[in-house]
């Protein structure tokens, strides 16, 4: 059964928190070969939820989320888990509680960066406030769907000098996303398709348009 941890979070500010796992004898938790994935929901049917960044180390669950993503926290009361998943893909849900979020009356001028993508060859659903990423080839660039355009078209075809990633009828939609950890591009030579985090969805990456500002279709 999961441990009961509930979480205070102050809006517009950095987040961390640790969260020790302890095995029957009571020592820190060997977590050689686990994976871990924590999401925050308003409610437990709600499709949308938030990531946060999950880092392992010497039987300890680092939670941390950033200034801009608190701050995207408008609620009070929101609920959270914790799922480790070993070697044998075997999943257990270890932690999970509350988070009451305390409002800022200061909140920091931050500048954000917005991409909007055209992807191709979309296998299953991507859902706004879904967590996107994409391999550079050294490390996952994360971001935060607040934006689908959709259905779903087709006819859109792209290649280039080396490969084709999509033909002429392939499922085509364009995500819009925030608070991004890093620079988007088209999926290319040098870097990898869009993944969905919550979804396990995929797609190729087509096209890339950086903004400083939300592109909100009317």
């Amino acid at each position: 059964m999961a441990t009961k941890a509930n979480i205070n979070i102050d809006q517009g500010s950095t987040f961390n928190t640790s969260i020790s796992l302890t095995d029957d004898s009571g020592n820190p938790l060997d977590l050689t070969g686990y994976t871990a994935n924590a999401a925050i929901r308003t409610s437990y049917a709600a499709i949308n939820s938030t990531s946060f960044s999950v880092a392992l180390s010497n039987g300890q669950v680092i939670l941390s989320l950033d200034a801009n993503t608190t701050s995207s926290l408008k609620r009070s009361r929101y609920i959270y888990d914790v799922i480790l998943t070993d070697s044998y893909n075997t999943v257990t849900r270890v932690v999970e509680g509350t988070i009451y979020v305390d409002p800022a009356v200061t909140t920091p001028v931050v500048a954000q960066t917005y991409y909007t993508m055209v992807v191709a060859n979309v296998q299953q659903k991507i859902l706004t406030g879904d967590t996107v990423y994409q391999s550079n080839g050294t490390a996952n660039l994360t971001a935060v769907v607040y934006e689908i355009d959709g259905p779903p078209l087709l006819g859109y075809a792209y290649s280039n000098t080396l490969n084709t990633y999509a033909n002429s009828t392939s499922n085509v939609i364009i995500v819009k996303v925030m608070s991004p950890t890093g620079v988007f591009a088209p999926t290319g030579n040098t870097s990898y398709i869009l993944y969905d985090a919550n979804t396990n969805a995929n797609g190729i990456i087509m096209s890339v348009t950086q903004t400083t500002t939300q592109m909100l279709t009317e």
